[in-house]
């Protein structure tokens, strides 16, 4: 959480509480058909303001560990589940 004073130069007409987030960038090499990406390698980490984050997507290891692959239910693997009384 970063407080954010009062400042002429940022815009900001009254102080604000940011809160951050570290996000660490994947080197995606691999696409598969379901949109399912494939990475090896970590890239640069950025910082940014939780409220630009759209989703939040896990990592499973494949079977012969080489690999990361993403988990993302937001495209082609999202599931939409409706709940009918």
């Amino acid at each position: 959480m970063v407080e954010v004073p009062h400042t002429r130069d940022l815009g900001l007409d009254k102080s604000e509480t940011l809160i951050l987030s570290a996000i660490r960038i994947c080197n995606v090499e691999v696409t598969n058909d379901l949109d399912m990406h494939y990475y090896r390698r970590h890239g640069r980490v950025e910082v940014v303001d939780i409220t630009s984050i759209q989703c939040l997507v896990g990592r499973i290891h494949d079977v012969d560990d080489k690999w990361w692959a993403i988990i993302d239910r937001s495209g082609k693997l999202a599931c939409p589940k409706f709940d009918i009384d």
